[in-house]
């Protein structure tokens, strides 16, 4: 029996080895392994095509909070 997690892990591992993606979802703070796994369970997949974007926002909206705390 296939799980979620067993799909999401398949997939990780494919990304993981993508050497256009750059992105190594295991090397995550265990946070960002959190959003991922959420993204996909909302997603079904995380193609590069449609994690590119997410990821952006993601470091984007980081980086904000990063800056407003140092203010």
């Amino acid at each position: 029996m296939n799980t979620t997690h067993d799909s999401y892990r398949a997939r990780a591992l494919a990304l993981q080895a993508d050497d256009d993606v750059g992105f190594d979802p295991f090397a995550q703070d265990p946070e960002t392994r959190d959003w991922l796994f959420a993204v996909f369970c909302d997603n079904g997949a995380l193609t590069p095509a449609y994690l590119a974007p997410l990821v952006l926002a993601r470091r984007q909206r980081l980086t904000r909070s990063a800056l407003a705390e140092t203010a």
